[in-house]
């Protein structure tokens, strides 16, 4: 059975990802592929897109945390919806913390020193986000109170 799905690359430098996804022309242009499997097209499988997709939200939020300013663009109509979104992510990360640094002590107590080195470093990229995310939230009480 053949699947045809369209498949749309955004033009923020996705050119190894369209090349790989069989994808022709220039990035950002919408085309059709057709597969025999439904996650043919991605590189890890399904939700790969999200992952890019987050990874441009981290992006900004450490530019905006980084800069300790909101940017001169920024509406207070959306702070509300905003506070909301960061509280979510704030307490995924925790959660998502509490359960590496579980899984860290398992691995050092089984002397699994490269696992450990990774999930150390996964745990570090978190607290450095939960960090920027309570930094973003601060800018956004300040500015729109």
């Amino acid at each position: 059975m053949k699947i045809t799905k369209p498949l749309q690359i955004a033009g923020i430098g996705l050119v190894g990802v369209a090349g790989m996804a069989g994808v022709a022309g220039l990035a950002g242009a919408a085309t059709t592929q057709t597969t025999t499997h439904p996650h043919a097209g991605s590189v890890h499988g399904r939700g790969h897109h999200h992952a890019l997709r987050r990874a441009v939200e981290v992006a900004k939020i450490e530019a905006i945390a980084n800069a300790d300013a909101l940017p001169a663009s920024y509406s207070c109509t959306r702070a509300a919806t905003d506070q909301a979104h960061i509280t979510k992510a704030e307490s995924w990360l925790d959660a998502k913390l509490a359960k590496l640094q579980t899984a860290e002590q398992k691995a050092q107590t089984n002397g699994r020193t490269a696992l450990v080195t990774v999930l150390d470093s996964w745990s570090q990229k978190g607290t450095t986000l939960r960090t920027d995310l309570g930094t973003v939230s601060g800018l956004i009480t300040a500015k729109c109170g």
